[in-house]
């Protein structure tokens, strides 16, 4: 086929890609100084009411449609004379089918971006009240950073308009239709659904799930046939993700995911459930270290704010022999009458066999460089105490005996009576 210099205003460099229906050239425009893509009616269909009718429809709707996963036209030439074209951007990153081949597979984080987008995509058109009617690898386009775009739309249907029949053209694409379509039915946006689920069997398995050298065949499997299980040719998919992909590919329109959306999260759902034990493990560790984080730092926040320790108090030295002795000099007749001398010397004890006691220093008394040892200190009673306090005055009672001084036989008066007994012996001490 003779490739043109040029189609309307732009400049024709390369052919990108020949479909059943139109071809796509990379073009340049010379008033904006930019590459686009010229996707062109095929010659052979320029002549054909039906065909230009569908590309007409083609540009109009993807005219309509503003969504960073839609393909964005810039121009479109739909009235005679020849040739009909439509001016769109141009996606450096190729398409899908580019990157598939044959039997290639995608890895599992880029089958989940691709779907999302697609979905994206779809989610808007459908909105709009537009089916797309033929998702594939081929329509799915690249940008140069990796984003998605859908093309194509130009056997796109309103919701509600019965489609067009099948013809030799479109045999490539049979692989994706779904069932409604083969049959000829009106078509609504779960038929995009299922092929989007035959985009995404293909990305994950290397294959689509109905293949065949004869279009009756494929569309014979595409109505009858059940789809063979993920898993039997990838063990590594996820059953939960195994069970949302068959049920996108449903022939029963009411048992696929209500939308795209819908699938895509689920599908997504599906292999994050398969890795969430993992993030639970990498939580609980986390925890773990910041608890002990903040451990350290609430005990070395304590060591600074904690008040300095209360020294105990000093030790009292506690000599209560000393104080009872100087208890008992307080009562003496020289402390009584008021004299400011030196302390009396000691009383004899009162018991016959009793150590005396050693006398206190007197105030003012330098205490000896050498102590000499203690004698042992006897163990004053309270019943001696009262005995010691009260000898002064008893003494004076019994005519200046102390209560440790024998009596003479028939001697002294009685201290309470002040009279003798009636046998002339002495009164007995009661005291």
């Amino acid at each position: 086929m003779e490739v043109p210099s040029e189609i309307g205003p732009y400049l024709i460099e390369s052919v990108l890609r020949v479909g059943g229906t139109s071809i796509v050239y990379r073009a340049v425009d010379p008033v904006l100084g930019r590459h686009v893509a010229i996707k062109r009616l095929h010659p052979r269909l320029e002549d054909d009411p039906t065909a230009v009718a569908r590309f007409r429809r083609e540009a109009i709707f993807a005219a309509k449609l503003k969504n960073p996963n839609i393909v964005v036209i810039h121009e479109a030439k739909v009235d005679p004379p020849p040739p009909y074209y439509i001016a769109m951007e141009f996606l450096e990153g190729g398409s899908l089918a580019d990157r598939l081949g044959e039997g290639r597979r995608l890895p599992v984080a880029d089958v989940l971006s691709v779907t999302r987008q697609v979905s994206e995509g779809l989610e808007h058109a459908h909105r709009q009240g537009l089916v797309h009617c033929d998702i594939k690898p081929g329509n799915i386009m690249f940008h140069a950073d990796g984003r998605i775009a859908i093309t194509d739309f130009g056997i796109s249907r309103v919701v509600d308009q019965a489609t067009t029949p099948l013809t030799a053209g479109r045999s490539g694409t049979l692989e994706y239709m779904s069932p409604e379509q083969v049959r000829g039915e009106e078509l609504d946006h779960r038929s995009d659904v299922y092929s989007l689920g035959v985009v995404v069997y293909q990305m994950l398995t290397g294959r689509t799930p109905f293949r065949g050298t004869e279009p009756l065949v494929v569309m014979r499997q595409i109505l009858d046939d059940a789809p063979p299980a993920p898993r039997s040719l990838d063990p590594e998919i996820p059953v939960r993700a195994e069970a949302v992909l068959l049920q996108a590919l449903a022939k029963d329109r009411a048992r696929r995911p209500r939308d795209a959306m819908s699938f895509c999260w689920e599908l997504a759902r599906a292999y994050r459930g398969r890795t969430e034990w993992w993030r639970k493990v990498a939580l609980a560790a986390v925890l773990l270290a910041a608890a002990v984080m903040i451990g350290l730092v609430a005990s070395r926040i304590q060591k600074r704010t904690a008040p300095p320790p209360i020294s105990p108090p000093p030790a009292v030295i506690n000599t209560p022999d000393l104080k009872l002795e100087q208890g008992i000099g307080m009562y003496s007749d020289e402390k009584a009458e008021g004299s400011l001398g030196p302390a009396p010397a000691a009383r004899p004890a009162e018991r016959s066999g009793s150590p005396s006691k050693a006398e206190p220093a007197a105030p003012g008394t330098a205490l000896a460089t050498k102590a000499e040892p203690a004698a042992p200190k006897p163990v004053i009673k309270p019943k001696q105490v009262k005995r010691a306090k009260q000898g002064p005055r008893r003494a004076r009672a019994n005519g200046g005996r102390t209560s440790g001084t024998p009596k003479e036989p028939g001697g002294g008066n009685n201290a309470r009576t002040g009279s003798r007994r009636a046998d002339g012996k002495p009164p007995v001490d009661r005291y």
